[in-house]
């Protein structure tokens, strides 16, 4: 069994976990955004087959290598994405807008609604 976890910040403060058999959404309340308005809906813990998780390994593997989407300090529109392995923190980056996190977000997003 694959015990790689990732986690997903989007640049609302949405966080998804994603591991091999689900994904656990965790949005954002109005109470808790910027504006005191955003939601990110409603909490939800979805089942996902081996073939979405290795879709979403792929993606989230592609967003850490591609270092030139990386900044060092998130601002507004930026996102995080760490990798944890044997439960042990082995990559994290803050993300630019890019069309690679584009289809990770559109993936996870698809999932959770």
């Amino acid at each position: 069994m694959d015990s790689t976890l990732y986690y997903y910040t989007d640049q609302n403060n949405n966080v998804y976990k994603i591991s091999v058999s689900e994904v656990k959404y965790d949005p954002i309340s109005p109470e808790e955004s910027s504006s005191g308005v955003y939601s990110g809906g409603e909490k939800a813990i979805v089942p996902i087959s081996e073939k979405t998780f290795k879709e979403i390994a792929l993606l989230a593997e592609a967003l850490q290598t591609d270092t030139i989407s990386h900044i060092k300090h998130r601002e507004m529109r930026t996102s995080i994405l760490l990798t944890e392995k044997g439960g042990k923190d082995t990559s994290r980056a803050i993300l630019r807008p890019s069309e690679k996190r584009t289809a990770l977000e559109n993936l996870l997003r698809d999932l959770v609604e």
